[in-house]
């Protein structure tokens, strides 16, 4: 009789220990993806638009500097230099601040695409004020 028990006792133990190597290896590949995340977050992060920067725009009125000018841009295709082809209308795409002047742009209408350099300024009444540097197609 008690080697029945001891087996039952023994089967439970086997089956705790078995869902706990489970819970572990989905605890691990948690942390493995979290980790793998962060690495993304930091490459994504713009070490050209810094806290300073911001503080910056800030000082100048502009709340969230990071929006307020991707979109303002975002809703200026007019400053991107080509026609789209193929019926396709150009668009910005990726944008990147670069300090509290200048910004890179990505551009595309699906068919050509390709990147700009623009400076751009805050005036008195806080509106944003943009020049085109340089660009080129891809």
């Amino acid at each position: 009789m008690s080697a029945c028990t001891g087996n039952k006792e023994t089967n439970s133990l086997n089956q705790l220990v078995s869902q706990k190597t489970n819970s572990l290896k989905i605890l691990q590949n948690k942390i493995d993806s979290l980790r793998n995340e962060s690495i993304e977050l930091k490459e994504e992060l713009n070490e050209w638009f810094t806290e300073i920067e911001i503080d910056k725009l800030r000082a100048k009125g502009i709340q969230h500097p990071e929006q307020e000018i991707t979109i303002d841009l975002l809703n200026k295709p007019n400053l991107i230099p080509y026609l789209g082809v193929l019926g396709g209308t150009m668009r910005f795409g990726d944008i990147k601040l670069l300090g509290d002047r200048w910004v890179v742009a990505y551009f595309a209408d699906g068919h050509i695409d390709g990147e700009m350099i623009l400076r751009y300024t805050i005036t008195k009444d806080l509106k944003i004020k943009w020049t085109v540097i340089d660009h080129y197609l891809n």
